[in-house]
């Protein structure tokens, strides 16, 4: 099965946290009912705490999430929420046992990357931070390859950021090895494969109307322009609509490749031509 979620966090222990977008709506409209249902402070009288129960926990955005608790210590507790995946230390003050909403199974689904093992069997810190300053809150590709053994357990993913194999991208950091490794080839980018030129964009039909937009100004008769699909045109040439999914996917790859830059290597050989960024 492959579908699109959003990473809601990166776990100490490398855990990938998703939220897919088919649950979306479904999650806005509870969480709208829990800030209906809990107003104001948490359970401010002496209350005994037991690990794994259920309770709604009042964020330092004020917003009440549904949580469970992890581990008790004294005064503070640590607990997970639930619908995110990331795990916290609280005071008693800001949460509140119920049994509400416990019907509902969390939104967030806990994942591993298939194949791939870390260096040290274990994710490092430098590469926990790394997955987390490159996934957090990032629409990502999930293809689902291995269910968990158990309903509470990792599911086994490939996960794919701007067309790239997370997997294949943290083995050539050095973070891990990963069993295949074939998309940092396809792109070419670390290896120095390089296409020899850039596709060249469909023309749409002599005699054809279509909206543009102009990139960039040589001299009056010499202009770059880009095909628009924002005109409200009656008709939607296949040239236009080409032109759309186009602009959408370059968009998205240069928005990873702006997150990534610092990681590429630099261009040594100059030669006329080269494709760069």
């Amino acid at each position: 099965k492959i579908f699109q979620a959003v990473v809601s966090c990166i776990g100490s222990d490398g855990t990938i946290y998703i939220i897919p977008k088919s649950f979306e709506n479904a999650l806005n409209k509870l969480m709208a009912e829990i800030q209906n249902t809990f107003k104001g402070l948490g359970l401010l009288i002496p209350y005994c705490w037991k690990k794994g129960e259920a309770c709604v926990v009042r964020g330092s955005d004020t917003v009440w999430y549904r949580a469970k608790i992890i581990e008790v210590n004294g005064s503070t507790l640590q607990v997970q929420y639930i619908d995110r995946g990331y795990i916290e230390s609280i005071p008693q003050c800001h949460l509140y046992p119920t049994t509400f909403y416990t019907g509902i199974p969390p939104f967030c689904i806990p994942c591993q990357l298939y194949k791939t093992l870390p260096i040290g069997n274990f994710w490092q810190q430098d590469a926990v931070d790394y997955l987390q300053e490159l996934l957090k809150n990032e629409e990502v590709e999930i293809h689902v390859e291995e269910l968990p053994d158990n309903p509470w357990g990792k599911l086994s993913i490939s996960l794919y950021f701007g067309g790239m194999s997370l997997s294949s991208f943290m083995a050539y950091q050095k973070y891990c090895v990963a069993e295949d490794c074939q998309d940092i080839k396809k792109l070419g980018v670390f290896e120095g494969d390089l296409s020899p030129s850039y596709l060249l964009q469909s023309l749409p039909a002599p005699g054809e109307t279509f909206p543009v937009t102009v990139t960039h100004l040589v001299s009056p008769k010499e202009v770059y322009i880009c095909l628009d699909s924002s005109g409200n045109l009656t008709k939607c040439s296949a040239t236009e609509r080409a032109a759309s999914h186009n602009s959408e996917s370059l968009n998205k790859a240069l928005k990873w490749c702006n997150k990534i830059v610092k990681t590429l290597p630099h261009l040594t050989n100059f030669k006329k031509g080269t494709l760069c960024v």
